[in-house]
């Protein structure tokens, strides 16, 4: 597909892979893409018909010829021989020879003239009538090359289904695309700022991919739940359903969901730059500009699709997180359901316990309506039996509820404001020196005793904030004559030592 193509059917994925399970807006267009436009109504027909495991082998057999070997022709005769080898070793033509021979759109005397063929020749004739089928139905089609003749091609979209085809015939499961680290590279600004239109559409392109590629790892668990279930299994079916499918199907991609590919790593940082480049108006101006050329469509339709394609792609990341969280949920109870039926299997012996489980799995079932289980009286338990009937517990009897005593709120509030209020703020402190000196001029610190360490903090804090307030405080001259600081500047106050000087009030301002 070509990335004008790409882009064009870009709106046309959203809808098919729009999360239906979450109550969410999602864009769906006005009507399904037309698919039989694209390929041949009759494409399908031949692997409905009678014979659909035939069709199947031959086509299997010509798409692995035309892309999977090194030759780039595939002849006419050549792909009737691969047809024939495939028809000689079929069931049906060893079961229903005469059947396959008639119901193959032969011409009369085509049937007519088989019937007097060698086996060889009927052999090539029906391969060649179910190539030919095969060809009208639109899976390929001839043509001429000089020198070699028809040469089998296959058609553009046909092929692509084949591939897909064959990857499930092949049970196989691709690896998980390294969404988050390839998104994030896609919204870096360089990356952005080259091609803002290519980012997005890449962007929204893996975004769909992943979300799909999610949507199929749930399933594939609840496939391989399922399997753990079914009845005819077997204790070595459940080791290699649990030890060997389950690795490639499930556990691969799942370890590398929760180690170098995990979405929670890269989220925040996918959901901010959407949010920048929802903001940027030349971003996108310069993507619907970029989409209008390749769709060649207007400038504002251009605009439309890059905005509705910005919110599937927040839309799906928004989505992914329950899509994540339920394939934990399926991956822990797929665990469990392994372990407990390979103990069960393992423990299918004679003993009650596997006879009580059989019974049980009778009836939910509903392979039986009923059990014909004769009971008898147990009357050989002694004192050693370890089994002992449930006790019934005692009611609980409704107690009254305490009811609370009254409560002063206005004595609760002067307390609470007591307790938080600052004891050291400037008129706290202010009072505290008029209290100290009493109606006196000065007080020398020489007669205060400080009884406690609050009253020595508060001390700190009147130095401090002396000269500043409504008191001053005047150090003592040193008989030593030092500049401050020694022992003969500090006077004793009870077990504390205090700055040797006076505190009064500060002189009135003019």
């Amino acid at each position: 597909m070509t990335q004008a193509a790409t882009v064009r059917h870009l709106p046309t994925m959203a809808a098919h892979y729009s999360p239906a399970v979450l109550p969410v807006k999602t864009h769906v267009t006005a009507c399904p893409p037309a698919l039989f436009a694209a390929v041949s109504e009759e494409l399908f027909r031949p692997l409905s018909d009678h014979y659909p495991a035939l069709y199947w082998s031959i086509l299997a057999a010509l798409y692995e010829r035309k892309f999977e070997s090194v030759a780039l022709e595939l002849p006419r005769r050549e792909a009737v021989e691969i047809a024939e080898d495939v028809l000689r070793e079929s069931p049906e033509w060893a079961e229903r020879r005469e059947a396959l021979v008639a119901g193959t759109d032969a011409p009369d005397a085509a049937a007519s003239a088989d019937s007097f063929a060698s086996e060889d020749t009927v052999l090539r004739r029906t391969a060649g009538r179910l190539v030919s089928r095969l060809e009208r139905s639109g899976w390929f089609y001839f043509e001429y090359y000089k020198g070699i003749g028809e040469v089998l091609n296959f058609r553009p979209h046909p092929a692509r289904i084949m591939g897909a085809l064959m990857s499930a015939a092949r049970d196989e499961q691709p690896p998980l695309p390294g969404f988050a680290h390839g998104v994030a590279l896609l919204l870096q600004p360089e990356s952005v700022a080259a091609k803002p239109g290519l980012a997005i559409a890449g962007v929204k392109r893996q975004t769909m991919e992943f979300s799909r590629e999610l949507k199929i790892l749930h399933g594939s668990i609840r496939e391989s739940t399922e399997r753990l279930t079914a009845r005819e299994i077997t204790a070595a079916g459940i080791l290699e359903e649990a030890l060997d499918r389950y690795e490639d199907r499930v556990r691969r991609n799942y370890h590398q969901l929760k180690t170098r590919d995990n979405f929670y790593r890269w989220r925040l940082d996918i959901v901010s730059r959407l949010d920048q480049l929802e903001g940027d108006d030349w971003v996108i101006e310069e993507a619907a500009r970029w989409y209008a050329e390749q769709a060649r469509v207007a400038p504002d339709a251009g605009r439309e699709r890059v905005l509705e394609d910005l919110e599937s792609i927040r839309q799906q990341i928004d989505s992914l997180p329950r899509v994540l969280r339920e394939i934990d949920e399926r991956n822990q109870r797929f665990t469990g359901i392994a372990l407990r039926r390979l103990t069960y299997l393992l423990k299918n012996d004679a003993r009650t316990e596997a006879h009580l489980q059989g019974i049980i799995e009778l009836l939910v079932r509903r392979e039986v309506d009923g059990l014909d289980v004769p009971l008898y009286r147990c009357e050989l338990l002694g004192d050693s039996f370890l089994y002992r009937p449930r006790r019934r517990r005692a009611p609980v009897a409704p107690q009254p509820v305490a009811a609370r005593p009254p409560v002063d709120e206005t004595a609760v509030r002067t307390a609470f404001a007591k307790r938080i209020a600052d004891p050291y703020s400037r008129a706290r402190l202010e009072a505290y020196v008029q209290a100290l000196l009493d109606g006196r001029e000065s007080v020398a610190t020489s007669d205060l005793r400080v009884g406690s360490d609050a009253d020595y903090v508060r001390l700190i804090h009147v130095v401090g904030l002396a000269g500043r307030a409504a008191f001053v405080f005047a150090p003592d001259a040193c008989p030593q004559g030092c500049a401050g600081g020694c022992d003969a500047c500090r006077v004793d106050a009870g077990q504390y030592v205090l700055p040797a000087g006076h505190l009064s009030l500060a002189p009135p301002k003019p």
